[in-house]
């Protein structure tokens, strides 16, 4: 649960930059740099969410918890898709990244837990 407030905050955010703050305002274009640090951002949020969501499933849960992995980064991909302001590749690329991200901590983390869903 913790992971999802996580990500539907972002998304918020994500939201509000993507149409301009306030709503309806000019988006400017970002600098590389920028773009560096969203996406890094959104890496490190999604493995923090990732992290958090191992930790707390039980291994019912776990295929629930795959499932939402996969949709997140598929509705960024729909979020930047002809957004004025963002360049075309902006929401692949968000969404790749964070799916990695997601990927990598939630297998790091339950390799540490074992399939029993106990700590080693």
């Amino acid at each position: 649960m913790v992971a999802l407030a996580l990500e539907y905050l972002g998304a918020v955010i994500v939201l509000l930059i993507t149409v301009g703050i306030p709503l309806g305002a000019q988006p400017r274009g970002q600098t590389p740099v920028e773009y560096t640090v969203l996406l890094l951002g959104g890496v490190a949020a999604a493995a923090a969410g990732a992290n958090v969501a191992a930790r707390m499933a039980t291994p019912y849960q776990r295929p629930a918890l795959m499932m939402l992995a996969c949709l997140l980064p598929l509705l960024l991909v729909w979020l930047f898709f002809g957004s004025p302001g963002w360049p075309a590749w902006w929401g692949p690329a968000l969404g790749a990244t964070m799916a990695a991200g997601t990927a990598i901590t939630a297998a790091s983390a339950l390799r540490k837990r074992g399939t029993d869903g106990r700590a080693s």
